[in-house]
């Protein structure tokens, strides 16, 4: 959701149609999945991190640079057990 709200924040500035419409989709998202829930577990975690880096991926944009940061195991498929640090 911040990756959206972000993108959605850097065309404010010169809007289009297409803007406004990805503007009033954003409620209609977060109100359909109102219910969701984070379960953080014991177990042997680890601190995994995704990250990544792009140049001109949004209009006007310079480079961009994204993560996130999450507690695993340390296994060689690691499933999410709950975000500790998302950056875009």
């Amino acid at each position: 959701m911040l990756a959206a709200l972000a993108s959605l924040a850097s065309q404010q500035a010169n809007p289009t149609e297409n803007t406004m419409k990805k503007v009033k989709q954003f409620p209609d998202y977060a109100a359909t999945h109102q219910d969701t829930t984070i379960t953080y577990r014991s177990s042997n975690m680890i601190l995994a991190v995704h990250s990544d880096a792009s140049y001109l991926f949004e209009i006007k944009a310079r480079n961009g640079a994204g993560g996130y940061v999450f507690l695993s195991e340390n296994e060689a498929y690691a499933a999410n057990n709950g975000a500790a640090l998302p950056i875009t």
